[in-house]
Formats: C-alpha cells, sequence, structure tokens
C-alpha cells in the first residue's frame, strides 16, 4: 500500500542491462494507492512488456485522487469508484 507519489526511473548501467524493465510486475503482484491527498503516478518506461502494475487498485478516496502524469500500463484495475486523472 503506497500513501505518497509513484515514479518509475530508468537507471542506465549498460548498453546491454534491461533499465527500462525495472518494474516489470507479474503473478499476483498488487500496488495499492490509498493516500488522502492528491497522488501523482509517473513512469519513464511504461510498457505492457516492460514496466508496469501488474494488479492496480485504487482507495484513494480523495477530491483529487490520483494523476497519472504519464502514460501507465497495468493488467489489472480496480478504482473503487475513485477519481482519476490524465
Amino acid at each position: 500500500t503506497l500513501k505518497g507519489d509513484f515514479t518509475q526511473k530508468s537507471t542506465y548501467v549498460s548498453y546491454y542491462s534491461n533499465e527500462e524493465e525495472n518494474f516489470d510486475t507479474s503473478g499476483t503482484h498488487k500496488v495499492i494507492l490509498a493516500g488522502s491527498t492528491l497522488q501523482t503516478v509517473r513512469f519513464e518506461n511504461p510498457s505492457s512488456s516492460y514496466s508496469h502494475f501488474n494488479m492496480l487498485e485504487i482507495k484513494n478516496w480523495s477530491a483529487e485522487g490520483i494523476t497519472f502524469l504519464t502514460d501507465v500500463c497495468w493488467s489489472g484495475i480496480t478504482s473503487n469508484g475513485c477519481t482519476m486523472n490524465n
């Protein structure tokens, strides 16, 4: 459960590294965004093949809700009727 902002950043190691895959989730991995004020989400490498949420659940019932500052990919989402902006 995350109550603050989420940022996926690439970390360049070498030409042969997979820095764009540093948040490549699968299986039962789930992120819950549950802040009480505005939360922002940013991905440097959004892709269903690379960095993405597997299961994303929104439990931020503030008026501001969640703002996606970049493209975001997920395998499944539960919004619970919460505010989501992009």
